[in-house]
């Protein structure tokens, strides 16, 4: 386990941490926590954090240019503007007639995790975290859309279980595993390389952020924890970053139909 200098960026503790995400043109990080519908918005340069409230429970979001963001949430998938924070509603989750398309690729998965790309856009990865196995599927890289079948990447063992992930420049999978107060980085052969040390047991997703995208945001969460637990856990729901001498890469804009 390598023990990496390691800083609190958010002390405010979310009930369910998840989505981080970096828009490098701003020098801003952007995460959610889902359980409580809440959206965090730090300037890592300037240190200020504000919490946007969206009144739903969300989960991800994309930049799409300077002034618009793609956000997924329960009910379906919304352009938030900046400026005011205005959500609209650009595809209901439950409708085949808007512009954009929702449709299942797998089925029967309990709870979808660790969803990331291949720099090339040529595989996918993803887990259903309770069977503890991570996938990877061949993708079309000017579509996304799968060109077989999922394939068996590796099987975890031992304390924690696959929670989200990223993928670097050099297409190592980057892995949070919950339970287990650590991220793991995999070979995109499936060999585990590193594991560094977070100091909340439920670490729940990565993201490189940064100038140069050598450092690792990391969300946390107190979900599931008795009165007992939060206190023998008492950093668990804030936000970290870790620097982990990363060679992470920018995540891209969003293409809307």
């Amino acid at each position: 386990m390598e023990e990496v200098p390691t800083s609190v960026l958010s002390a405010e503790q979310c009930h369910l941490g998840e989505g981080p995400t970096y828009d490098v043109t701003t020098d801003t990080a952007w995460w959610f926590d889902i359980r409580e519908g809440r959206l965090f918005e730090a300037h890592l340069g300037g240190g200020s954090i504000r919490v946007h409230a969206l009144g739903r429970m969300a989960s991800a979001l994309g930049r799409i240019d300077a002034d618009r963001q793609l956000i997924v949430a329960e009910d379906g998938l919304y352009i938030r503007s900046l400026a005011d924070g205005a959500m609209t509603l650009f595809c209901p989750l439950d409708a085949d007639n808007h512009r954009g398309k929702i449709s299942t690729l797998f089925p029967g998965i309990s709870i979808p995790n660790s969803i990331c790309f291949s720099p090339d856009g040529a595989t996918g990865y993803f887990t259903d975290t309770p069977r503890a196995v991570l996938y990877a599927v061949p993708l079309n890289p000017a579509t996304g859309l799968p060109r077989g079948e999922p394939e068996v990447l590796l099987r975890h063992t031992g304390i924690g279980g696959l929670d989200g992930s990223v993928c670097d420049a050099d297409g190592q999978i980057w892995n949070a595993c919950w339970g287990a107060s650590r991220i793991d980085v995999y070979s995109p052969q499936g060999e585990r390389l590193r594991s560094l040390s977070v100091p909340a047991k439920q670490a729940s997703c990565p993201a490189f952020v940064g100038p140069d995208l050598s450092r690792l945001l990391v969300t946390s969460a107190w979900q599931d924890m008795d009165a007992a637990a939060r206190a023998a856990d008492p950093q668990a729901g804030c936000t970290f970053l870790l620097e982990a001498s990363a060679r992470g890469r920018a995540e891209p804009d969003v293409k809307l139909a």
